[in-house]
């Protein structure tokens, strides 16, 4: 397939999802596609909210978001911090031996104490803690017979009413995700065997992780801000514990790579360097690369604030896995099942009749192709016999034709050949028999037979048959021996002699004269 080609075949599999989040008074969103290679980062953009006193953005704010990033609808995902993850430890074999929505259903009774929300109204996202390979020799601190698994969880009551803002506004929301598994995902669109580490500076609270592969090796929420840090930096409020836990993060980010830095305080100069000079390889920017610039940046260290917005479509986009920290409202499926169990029998039955209708309506329809190939068919042989009589009347044409050309060709044959040498013969012939007739013998008749005749009076093709009068036996006798005596004629028979009935000294005679065949 060549450039062109490969290219629309890229753009059909290509899948866009809108990213919304709410952080204070600003909403931001991102547009996000999921291509056959990569993930593509295609635009993001802010604007002000609003009702600043609420948490979930309005139709109207989705719908504008929307159309500044041209993502006219399609399937989206949420971002909040009404959204809690946590991590609960449970038993190993309990956990392997629930897996999907019984997992689900399990920790959804354990969150209250962790959330506040009653199992009844809390919907979860679930992910199990991979297993790793300790090095021989290495010291486990983790029970072995506890399995930790990381938890999100929200009112139902809150995912319906986001839900139905985004229906709304033309998009179908997904999932909703807790921004404490989202701000780290941007890492994972590239450099996966580099291990790294990011903080997010949000205005009331900031998260740090150490990403390596696919997985964040540690997650942490610390208790500063881009407001405690400038307010550190301006000798407002002098905090020993501020820099400590910057000391303290500082040591884990790994060797050789610089920390990088998002959310709100990514956009400030003065907190970027303060945090970089806590770091041995410093400190830089989130740098988020978008494709198509329709919107416009006051700045570009503010593109780090849309790590967390970004991060969230990587999750949804990247694997079935990243999904799992994603809370939605599907019903599990034995819930389904058990909750429609009454319909059973009516579905059984209706398949049943509708296995038959389809039955009976395929064997109508095989019926009636079947009877029209019959009559098609049969068709097709009167045709076909009406050929080979055609062909037979021709064929018979062709004979009677053949034989009238030979009969035709004999004729020119004989008329090029033989006609001439024939008609010499019956002329020397003739001519014979006038040279024996005397004064005394009259011919009356000379007739040449030219076919064979049969019966009685058969004579042979060729053979002459003369009448006449003769006065006195002893004339016709000299007659005939006459023409005996000629080369051409072969005998002379006397077939008839009368005499005549006024006078007696004549005679009416008769004779076959037979010329030899040599003669013509």
């Amino acid at each position: 397939m060549g450039p062109i080609g490969g290219d629309v075949l890229q753009k059909l599999m290509a899948k866009d999802l809108l990213a919304v989040e709410v952080v204070g008074n600003e909403v931001r969103a991102a547009r996000v596609r999921n291509s056959a290679r990569s993930l593509e980062i295609i635009d993001f953009a802010a604007m002000k909210k609003t009702d600043p006193g609420g948490d979930l953005p309005s139709v109207e704010e989705v719908k504008s978001l929307a159309e500044r990033l041209r993502c006219p609808g399609g399937p989206a995902v949420f971002v909040t911090a009404m959204a809690r993850a946590f991590e609960l430890h449970m038993d190993r074999s309990k956990v392997a031996s629930l897996k999907g929505d019984r997992l689900r259903e399990a920790v959804r009774w354990e969150v209250e104490p962790y959330t506040g929300i009653t199992g009844v109204n809390a919907l979860v996202g679930v992910q199990p803690a991979t297993t790793r390979d300790n090095r021989p020799g290495e010291v486990v601190y983790e029970d072995l017979d506890q399995v930790a698994i990381t938890v999100t969880a929200l009112e139902r009551n809150v995912y319906r009413a986001v839900k139905e803002r985004f229906r709304v506004a033309g998009f179908a929301l997904r999932r909703i995700y807790p921004p404490d598994v989202t701000f780290y995902m941007p890492l994972l669109m590239d450099r996966l065997e580099t291990p790294r580490a990011i903080l997010e500076v949000g205005s009331d609270y900031s998260n740090f992780a150490i990403v390596r592969g696919r997985t964040p090796e540690t997650i942490n929420t610390l208790a500063l801000s881009m407001e405690s840090i400038l307010a550190h930096l301006d000798g407002e409020v002098i905090s020993r514990e501020l820099e400590d836990s910057l000391r303290f993060m500082a040591r884990q980010v790994p060797s050789p790579e610089p920390l990088i830095l998002s959310g709100v305080g990514a956009a400030s100069e003065r907190v970027v360097s303060y945090i970089a000079g806590f770091c041995a390889s410093g400190a830089r920017v989130l740098a988020l690369s978008r494709s198509a610039g329709i919107t416009d940046s006051r700045v570009e260290g503010e593109h780090a604030v849309y790590g967390t917005v970004v991060g969230a479509a990587v999750r949804e986009l990247l694997d079935k896995r990243g999904r799992e920290l994603g809370i939605e409202d599907s019903v599990p499926v034995a819930q389904r099942l058990k909750k429609s169990a009454y319909l059973f029998p009516v579905a059984v039955t209706a398949v049943t009749l509708l296995f038959l209708v389809g039955h009976y309506g395929y064997m109508h329809y095989r019926e009636s192709t079947y009877k029209k190939r019959i009559t098609q068919l049969q068709q097709e042989v009167i045709e076909r016999k009406g050929k080979i009589a055609e062909y037979e009347k021709l064929l018979k044409e062709d004979a009677d034709t053949t034989a009238e050309i030979t009969v035709v060709k004999k004729k020119l044959d004989y008329i090029n050949g033989r006609a001439d040498i024939e008609l010499r013969g019956i002329i020397t012939q003739i001519r014979g028999m006038g040279a024996c007739v005397s004064d005394r013998i009259i011919l009356t008749i000379i007739d040449r037979a030219a076919v064979e005749a049969t019966g009685q009076d058969a004579v042979k093709a060729g053979t002459y048959r003369v009448k006449g009068v003769a006065e006195g036996q002893g004339t016709l006798g000299r007659f005939m021996t006459a023409l005996q005596r000629q080369r051409w004629c072969q005998s002379a028979r006397l077939v008839k002699a009368e005499q005549g009935e006024k006078d007696k000294a004549f005679l009416s005679f008769e004779i076959v004269v037979k010329p030899v065949s040599q003669s013509l």
